[in-house]
């Protein structure tokens, strides 16, 4: 069953230390009252701003993590932190929220689970929710309707 735990941000930016806070607080509250040494969790951290035009915005993707893993999660949420948007950083918050799944056992494997697979090369702006090409090349940017050019 998902879960949600949610602490109110009261206008804060988000900073390392405001989530490293928050994160330290969720591990206090939510493993705490699990028997941690025989289950993992199945963690996704988001926020939601201030401003509702806004909305709500993940930080980053579904991880598994152990009760030993919260420096991992934490250096991992601060790293995605850094690479995302500034809208993160700019604009206050109401509210941080973690989904979580509580699972049997420990997660196994590779500790790499908590290291971004997706490709992390930039090929696009976020520009209002629209991602732009970065390129000086028109095609890039969709289908060319017109061949001539208008010349003052």
């Amino acid at each position: 069953m998902i879960k949600l735990q949610t602490y109110s941000l009261n206008n804060l930016l988000l900073t390392n230390e405001t989530l490293t806070s928050y994160v330290n607080s969720f591990w206090n509250d939510i493993y705490s009252t699990i028997d941690h040494s025989n289950k993992h969790l199945l963690l996704m951290c988001k926020v939601d701003f201030k401003d509702p035009s806004l909305g709500c915005k993940s930080l980053a993707h579904l991880r598994k993590v152990n009760f030993t893993d919260k420096e991992l999660f934490i250096d991992y949420l601060i790293e995605r932190l850094g690479i995302l948007n500034e809208s993160y950083v700019v604009h206050p918050l109401s509210k941080i929220t973690f989904t979580y799944i509580i699972k049997s056992g420990l997660a196994t494997g590779d500790r790499n689970l908590l290291q971004d697979s997706t490709n992390t090369s930039t090929f696009t702006h976020n520009f209002n929710n629209l991602n732009l090409p970065i390129s000086m090349n028109p095609e890039d940017y969709g289908t060319i309707l017109a061949d001539s050019y208008v010349q003052y």
